[in-house]
């Protein structure tokens, strides 16, 4: 087993935490389409396709629709936070 055991400790509980999110906020499904993309980061469609074009949101394209995967927003949500 790698880490130590704090470092499993703390990754259990950032996991149990981040199911527990997800139960509150009735989203299951990890990959998302624009409107719910739009929606998880507050933002317009419109600004969902911008960050696209701009290069800055990466979707997957199943069919014809873009999806958005949940991991991949939360790193964008992490690369545009400010330290306090």
């Amino acid at each position: 087993m790698s880490g130590s055991l704090d470092e499993r400790y703390f990754d259990a509980m950032a996991e149990a935490l981040y199911k527990k999110f997800e139960l509150r906020l009735g989203m299951k499904q990890r990959l998302l389409d624009i409107e719910q993309a739009a929606e998880y980061l507050n933002m317009s469609t419109e600004g969902i396709r911008n960050r696209v074009a701009a290069g800055e949101l990466y979707p997957t394209k199943i069919d014809p629709k873009w999806r958005f995967d949940r991991l991949k927003l939360d790193a964008y949500i992490e690369r545009h936070t400010e330290a306090a």
